[in-house]
């Protein structure tokens, strides 16, 4: 007598295994083994992060700047006119020096003493930008408007007057000249020879004076100081940037890191 045959067929052994042969014969897909959220690819996954971190600093750098406290600009336009004969290159060196006279310790020592600020603050609170046109863009900031136009006034105010005086010889020496000839020529008695070529020659050198002094280099105020339309900051759109080159820069430093920790890990 033969005895009965105990092994399991193929199917009571795996019965998902036949039902997936049975799909596959009628052409049904395939099913899905295992369990559980698919994972992303690495480089999707990395560059998820690295735009995260991004958005992270920019929106970072924008709030905080936009806690701080507003500071406004004042502006004052004064035209430094040099003579029509100035070359290109030695109209941009005296632009540069005014440039640098306006910020000096002659032109504010004296404001930041009548305005109780220190000296640095002051200096650090004002910009000059040289404009087309021989145009001196003085600008202050301060948290007060009214304080900041107030300050771009006097700065320009006190730059003006010192101009004025740089060439006191002129000036002077015009004094002198006409003074010598009023004293050569008082009185009813006719002049001599001698007297007559003096005062000729005098005459010559103030005439020379004058025309040197029509055409010397000349500061005008062209408008009295104004506050601008926008403050100076918080500059949003300047924070936005900067938290953007922030973002990308830790961005970068935190994608590299762990393309380098993954490539270890797989050796």
């Amino acid at each position: 007598m033969t005895a009965p045959d105990t092994r399991l067929s193929d199917h009571e052994l795996d019965p998902a295994r036949e039902d997936e042969q049975d799909a596959w014969r009628v052409g049904a897909p395939e099913p899905v083994r295992g369990y559980g959220p698919r994972r992303l690819p690495e480089w999707t996954s990395l560059a998820l992060l690295a735009v995260g971190i991004v958005l992270i600093a920019v929106a970072s750098t924008v709030f905080f700047a936009s806690r701080a406290d507003s500071v406004y600009g004042a502006r004052v336009d004064i035209l430094y006119a040099a003579s029509d004969d100035t070359t290109d290159d030695s109209r941009e060196r005296i632009l540069a020096t005014q440039q640098e006279l306006l910020q000096s310790r002659v032109v504010l020592a004296a404001i930041a003493e009548e305005t109780a600020r220190p000296l640095a603050e002051l200096r650090d609170a004002l910009t000059v930008e040289v404009g087309r046109d021989d145009l001196l863009r003085v600008t202050v900031g301060d948290e007060d408007a009214n304080r900041a136009r107030a300050l771009a006034q006097s700065v320009a105010a006190r730059y003006l007057e010192l101009t004025s005086r740089l060439s006191p010889e002129t000036d002077r020496g015009r004094r002198l000249i006409q003074d010598e000839i009023d004293r050569l020529t008082a009185g009813d008695a006719p002049l001599s020879t001698v007297t007559s070529d003096r005062v000729s020659r005098l005459q010559d050198r103030l005439l020379d004076l004058e025309v040197e002094s029509a055409t010397r280099p000349k500061a005008e105020l062209l408008s009295r100081a104004y506050v601008l339309d926008d403050p100076l900051s918080p500059n949003l759109v300047r924070s936005a940037a900067l938290g953007l080159l922030i973002g990308l820069l830790l961005a970068t430093i935190v994608t590299v890191a762990l393309l380098r920790r993954n490539a270890l890990g797989r050796r």
